[in-house]
């Protein structure tokens, strides 16, 4: 029977009847025994080898150590539905929505928006604040970014604004 014959009765591609024929038939006629023990003999040593071997008494005993140093000493996830959400609350959270409409329509001087930009593994820090209006950028460097919390963005907010004001003042 030929390659294509044989691909049509299987419904598989001539090439991939070719290929399995050329890899597991040595000098005689294809045995499809001798292709499954070859087949499976690739399947095991393509397989990196475990780390522990399945039968050791210390599997069970590895694993409750590794459990213990997890931050929560949990083996499974705790499912979203179960409880309340458990990711840290903002106190005193205004919803962005709540601001008056005079902010949306950018008619009057004096809404600032801030954000804050973190580098690379949070080495770096830097705050902007945007007037609505006039769209005026200020950018400031933290100089200590590692905690980054917002007494320390609001502390070099303040500063850069009165180092502006003071020139103003001397006037």
């Amino acid at each position: 029977m030929s390659v294509r014959a044989i691909a049509r009765a299987l419904g598989r591609s001539p090439s991939t009847i070719s290929r399995e024929s050329r890899r597991n038939a040595p000098a005689a006629p294809y045995n499809c025994k001798f292709a499954q023990q070859r087949y499976q003999r690739r399947r095991r040593y393509s397989r990196p080898q475990p780390k522990l071997a399945p039968e050791s008494t210390l599997l069970g005993e590895l694993r409750r150590e590794l459990i213990a140093c997890l931050r929560m000493a949990r083996a499974k996830r705790w499912p979203r539905s179960r409880g309340t959400d458990r990711r840290g609350e903002i106190t005193d959270l205004l919803s962005i929505h709540v601001r008056p409409p005079q902010v949306n329509e950018r008619q009057f001087p004096g809404h600032w928006e801030g954000d804050l930009i973190k580098g690379a593994a949070n080495l770096s820090a830097v705050g902007s604040l945007v007037e609505r209006s006039s769209r005026l950028l200020m950018l400031v460097k933290l100089p200590h970014p590692q905690p980054a919390t917002a007494a320390h963005v609001l502390q070099a907010f303040s500063d850069k604004l009165l180092s502006i004001a003071q020139p103003c003042a001397r006037r």
